[in-house]
């Protein structure tokens, strides 16, 4: 896959200082409310995520620093004008085997951020279903638990890349066409965790 915007790669590793960023409950909610696809302004995340442009621009100043994130142009508002910015990757990958014993602490603080993150966005969710039951329409939650072999996870692992895929392909980039209100912005998260027992027998 070609990189969108100039600098930007098909797939970043995230690196110690990278997972180190993240931990902050602040600067993980800001990188998660960018994407790869979609430049969006401080001012926009603010509003996505309640918080003032300033703190947002505090958040994005610290991804910048450790290529987390990218510049993606300008846009004019008003007198204006705005930066814009998107992931550093069109993927962000973690690879627990990369990282020191002090590396999977701080990743696993990283991972409690967006558990709280998650929490927050489910609140919210559930009340606006109270007042508009087709927005559940957005909504997809599935939990299986399940038994395979090493062969069968990689398998599973393939399945998820093909989606992803399709999951940028589906995605509306033009801002112009998402005017009409009918679009929504949701997060996707697919995760596979062996089960607590599982990984205790391990160690």
């Amino acid at each position: 896959m070609n990189p969108r915007f100039e600098g930007q790669v098909a797939s970043l590793r995230l690196n110690a200082e990278q997972i180190h960023t993240l931990i902050s409950s602040p600067c993980s909610e800001v990188f998660d409310a960018l994407s790869a696809i979609e430049p969006r302004s401080a001012r926009e995340v603010a509003s996505d995520i309640d918080r003032s442009p300033a703190s947002v621009g505090e958040q994005l100043a610290k991804l910048l620093d450790v290529k987390l994130i990218i510049p993606a142009g300008t846009r004019k508002r008003r007198s204006r004008t705005e930066a814009l910015y998107v992931h550093a990757g069109m993927a962000t990958q973690l690879f627990l085997n990369d990282l020191t014993s002090d590396g999977i602490e701080q990743y696993k603080l990283r991972f409690k951020s967006q558990m709280r993150q998650a929490e927050r966005q489910h609140d919210a969710v559930y009340g606006a279903v109270a007042n508009d039951p087709s927005y559940t329409d957005f909504l997809i939650y599935k939990y299986h638990t399940l038994f395979v072999d090493r062969e069968r996870a990689l398998r599973l692992k393939l399945a998820v890349a093909e989606l992803q895929s399709l999951i940028l392909e589906l995605s509306e980039t033009n801002a112009d066409a998402r005017e009409d209100g009918e679009f929504v912005r949701v997060q996707f998260t697919v995760m596979s965790l062996p089960t607590q027992q599982e990984s205790k027998r391990r160690t």
